[in-house]
């Protein structure tokens, strides 16, 4: 009996299957629930038939042809979420003869995300990006009409002029499309390095040209007209002129009508300003006078360009990593025209509120080096690297990168590091006392052992010296005459061989970085000492009884100091563990009770002190307890 069946049978028939009254009223209401739910089902499943009946019957793709007036039909599904407008991000670049630059946000560049309609052309986003970029007509780089404008896509292409912008995202498939104002000045307009800076030397040279004539009279004005250049740093010098005093062979000029000047030498000069010395020093190192430029028709534009465009870079290293971020960001540097900053994030994330005029990158370097002595060097006092198998010539040439960078940037100097290796790097061999520098090298009880056997071989424990000569790896039996030579050779093999590869990996970087004597002068003065920390201290002229008590206590805290400390004082004071700055500022404020500690401003090297204390031990505690404080923060700008 199926259930079609039981909707049709009386009670009585079916009292005949089923005796009991309950289990039939349980079997109509079963049966009656069944069909309800199939009932359901089937008309969801008609439902769901006739919608995507409807979406592949009625699909229609919409058309954008720019005749096409008539509204689109109804769509379905997500497409009734259609519009009318997608967004574009519009740049800005700036052209040269040679090569095309992006503006950036700080000059008016940058990147801008806007929307615009989808049957919008060429014109129309041109306009848009001319809106953005030179509001009022105006830029930082000048006016537009002193430039050649023109609109190009994602790749630096030119931009048909038909073509919409849906037919664009259509033939791209790209998400998000990329369209760049390009700029080139015209005639006269504002351009850096480009062709007005030849027409500048052309003309100087011209004007010199003047002086190879035997005589010459009295010029009058010259009528002619002449293109103004409008170049941002050739507006910003004085005007280049001939020059004929400080010339050899050359007498200055009389100012009286009809008078002649003698030329005895016809070489070609020219004056420049004072602070483009320094550049053309560089240029020509061998000139008597570099405020005078000889052979100016020898100078090309590269050599302009190549000296002044310089970029600037901030490097972002995390405290308790400085070792590795350094050497990331050094390893794809090139220190060529380039000024660095830093900036330190701290172990929670945040990044430190300070500005680096110098006290950021001082203690960046600080951090560095002592990271680097515990991590990267074997030695005591004297260090030398020690070769490890995740650094090769990469790291190493980055770690090179970055001794050149603190000397040339900083003037520091890691003096920990052993003076006779350091030489091998710059000069390809060593100048200076291998025995000496070995013996800073070695633990202190093996120093002893080694000068009280060469003051006097037999008063020795000829154990020691054995223990000694086996640690560093000597294969020759000690004597009274063969111990000197063994010292200076096992010198050699710690000092110099066992960090060739090291030393191979700097000499190209360090070469020429510093003189020999010069380099002698900077282990003296870069290391501190109490005395040469104490005589650069600045106090106000005009003090107080009670700041020149905290200056004599300032004085006297800082020649109790031990080697250690007396770095972390200069630390605190201006960033650097090495006496790498001129002077140290002291300024009195009037604060007391908890807010009565010392504040150090790193960047312009002051150190700020209440006026009052009670005694010097008070001073010396609360000095101790910031100089022996696990963190320090810049935290004020």
């Amino acid at each position: 009996i199926t259930s079609d069946l039981v909707h049709l049978m009386t009670d009585e028939e079916l009292s005949n299957y089923l005796p009991v009254h309950g289990d039939r009223l349980r079997l109509r209401k079963h049966i009656k629930q069944e069909s309800s739910a199939t009932e359901k089902k089937k008309k969801l499943f008609g439902i769901l038939k006739e919608k995507l009946d409807a979406s592949t019957s009625k699909k229609e793709e919409p058309s954008y042809e720019a005749d096409k007036g008539e509204n689109m039909r109804r769509q379905f599904g997500n497409k009734n979420a259609y519009k009318g407008s997608r967004y574009i991000e519009l740049g800005w670049i700036h052209r040269f003869p040679n090569r095309s630059k992006q503006v950036r946000t700080r000059t008016g560049g940058g990147t801008r995300k806007v929307p615009m309609r989808k049957d919008s052309t060429k014109a129309e986003i041109l306009a848009e990006a001319k809106r953005l970029f030179f509001p009022n007509g105006q830029s930082k780089k000048g006016k537009i009409t002193d430039f050649d404008i023109d609109l190009w896509d994602f790749s630096e292409g030119i931009v048909k002029e038909s073509m919409t912008l849906q037919e664009m995202y259509d033939d791209t498939k790209i998400p998000l499309l990329r369209f760049y104002l390009a700029s080139t000045p015209k005639s006269g307009g504002l351009s850096f390095p480009s062709e007005p800076m030849k027409d500048v030397l052309a003309r100087a040279m011209e004007i010199s040209e003047i002086s190879e004539n035997s005589e010459l009279t009295e010029c009058e004005p010259d009528t002619r007209p002449v293109n103004v250049v409008q170049d941002p740093v050739i507006n910003s010098l004085p005007n280049f002129r001939p020059r004929t005093d400080q010339v050899p062979g050359r007498k200055p000029p009389n100012n009286q009508p009809g008078h002649q000047t003698e030329l005895e030498n016809k070489q070609n000069y020219l004056e420049i300003p004072d602070f483009m010395a320094h550049t053309i020093s560089n240029l020509y190192p061998d000139s008597v006078d570099v405020h005078v430029l000889p052979n100016l028709r020898d100078i090309s534009e590269n050599d302009f360009s190549e000296q002044m465009v310089v970029k600037e870079m901030t490097i972002r290293v995390h405290r308790g990593q400085v070792l590795k971020d350094m050497i990331a960001a050094f390893a794809e540097l090139e220190l060529k025209n380039v000024i660095l900053s830093f900036e330190m994030v701290m172990p929670n994330g945040n990044v430190e509120i300070a500005e680096d005029g110098g006290g950021v990158t001082r203690d960046t370097l600080s951090e560095f080096w002592n990271t680097f002595y515990d991590q990267c060097t074997l030695g005591t006092e004297a260090k030398v690297p020690c070769l490890r198998h995740d650094f090769g010539e990469r790291e190493w040439t980055a770690i090179g990168k970055i001794l050149l960078f603190g000397w040339e940037a900083q003037k520091y100097l890691p003096v920990n590091m052993a003076r006779p290796f350091i030489e091998q790097c710059l000069y390809g061999k060593n100048f200076s006392s291998l025995q000496e520098a070995f013996y800073q090298y070695i633990p202190p009880s093996e120093t002893i052992t080694l000068k009280t056997a060469m003051d006097s071989f037999e008063d020795a424990d000829y154990d020691e010296i054995l223990d000694v000569m086996v640690l560093h790896d000597s294969r020759k039996v000690p004597t009274r005459d063969t111990l000197p030579q063994l010292i200076e050779e096992m010198a050699h093999k710690e000092l110099i061989q066992a960090p060739m590869f090291v030393c191979d990996c700097f000499q190209p970087i360090l070469k020429n970085m510093i003189g020999e004597s010069e380099l002698a002068e900077a282990y003296s003065r870069l290391t501190p000492t109490g005395r040469s920390v104490s005589r650069i201290l600045s106090f106000p002229e005009n003090m107080t009884a009670d700041e020149i008590g905290t200056s004599n206590h300032l004085k006297r805290f800082i020649k109790e100091l031990t080697s250690d400390k007396l770095k972390r004082f200069l630390r605190f004071c201006t960033g650097s563990d090495l006496l790498a700055v001129e002077k140290i500022t002291v300024n009195f404020v009037n604060v007391a009770g908890f807010a009565r500690r010392p504040v150090a401003h790193t960047c312009t090297c002051m150190l700020e002190l209440s006026k009052v204390f009670d005694s010097f031990p008070q001073f010396r505690s609360e000095f101790n307890s910031v100089l022996e404080s696990n963190y320090w923060e810049m935290d004020f700008i």
